[in-house]
Formats: C-alpha cells, sequence, structure tokens
C-alpha cells in the first residue's frame, strides 16, 4: 500500500517541548496580534485629536485677526462706536463660519462661548472678548496670536491687567486662561 503524504497531514515537530504542533496561529499569536493592532489604533487616533484640537485654535486666531481687521475698518474720525457689532454687520465682518445669531445680535467661539465687543479708552480702542475657551486651547491660541491690530490680552471679560501679546510666556498665557475668558485689546499694555 503506498500512501501519499502531504503538508497538511504531517504535524511539523517541536524539538524544544517535544511534541508536535499543528499550523495555524494559536490563541496567543492571534491577541498579540490584535494588541498590536488596538495600540496602533489609539496611537492614531491620539495624533488625529490632536491635528484636530489645533485645526480649531488655528481656526479661532484666524477669525480673531478677521474680527479686529473689520472693526478697525469701521473706526471714524471720533473713534470706535459704542456698538461694534452693529458696525461688523454693515461692513460684513463677521466670519462665516463663527454662530452668528441675528435676532439676538449674539456671535459665538467655536466652543459655543459668547464672543463680544468693547469700546475702550472713550472710543480710541477696542476690546474682542471670548468666553467658555477650553484652557489648552486657550494657552495655544494665545501662543499663536501674536501679531496684529491686536495688542494686548488680559484674563475675563474686564481684565484688572493687561499683557503685550508679544510678551506672553506659555506660563503667563496658563495665567491668563485659567478662568476660560479672554479680552483682546487694541490698546498696548
Amino acid at each position: 500500500m503506498n500512501s501519499t503524504l502531504n503538508a497538511s497531514t504531517i504535524a511539523t515537530p517541536n524539538k524544544r517541548l517535544g511534541f508536535a504542533r499543528k499550523p495555524g496561529a494559536t490563541i496567543i499569536e492571534i491577541g498579540i496580534v490584535l494588541l498590536i493592532i488596538a495600540t496602533i489604533v489609539t496611537l492614531a487616533l491620539a495624533g488625529a485629536s490632536r491635528v484636530l484640537g489645533q485645526s480649531e485654535v488655528t481656526e479661532e486666531a484666524s477669525n480673531l485677526a478677521m474680527l479686529s481687521s473689520a472693526i478697525r475698518s469701521t473706526r471714524t474720525g471720533a473713534g470706535y462706536s459704542s456698538d461694534i457689532m452693529a458696525d461688523l454687520e454693515a461692513v460684513n465682518g463677521i466670519p462665516a463660519n463663527m454662530d452668528y445669531v441675528d435676532a439676538t445680535n449674539t456671535l459665538s467661539n467655536r466652543w459655543t462661548g459668547a464672543v463680544t465687543f468693547t469700546q475702550l479708552s472713550s472710543g480710541a480702542h477696542f476690546g474682542i472678548t471670548y468666553a467658555s475657551i477650553p484652557e489648552d486651547e486657550c494657552v495655544q491660541l494665545l501662543m499663536t496670536f501674536k501679531q496684529g491690530i491686536l495688542r494686548s490680552v488680559g484674563s475675563g471679560a474686564t481684565p484688572s491687567a493687561w499683557t503685550n501679546i508679544s510678551d506672553i510666556t506659555a506660563s503667563g498665557a496658563e495665567t491668563i486662561c485659567s478662568g476660560g475668558t479672554v479680552t483682546w485689546s487694541s490698546q498696548p499694555a
């Protein structure tokens, strides 16, 4: 009787353990592969989250620049008006990606916090206040937004102390951002 042997019927001997091993993956090997895949997916999602957060900060920095430029264009010989929002509407100065409700005259940032405007120094300067900024994004925003029409920044809606934008350090930004509300001003500190 002549029988044919093929690779699938022969078990590979494992000399170290002393028994034959059948071809295929064990549960432990499959588990290790799944663990590696889960680790790679987790790292990729963490990286994507960081990139998306930076994207929001970059977008808000751009919004701040557009708002300040639009407000600057409304200045008259007497300075800035006390109704800066109406002036922004008149010159179409509200960025399209910001949430604006005409009926309530409210503007919101990416983090759904109110964006308000104030006349400073009897109309000679103006302020832009952002509320409800998450602290990490706030610090990034302060460190990103370093030049332009806005010259100083302070903590809260009516800051008791101002810091020149060009002088902000990471620790200074953390202090300013601790309350979640920040005001930028066209007036130097």
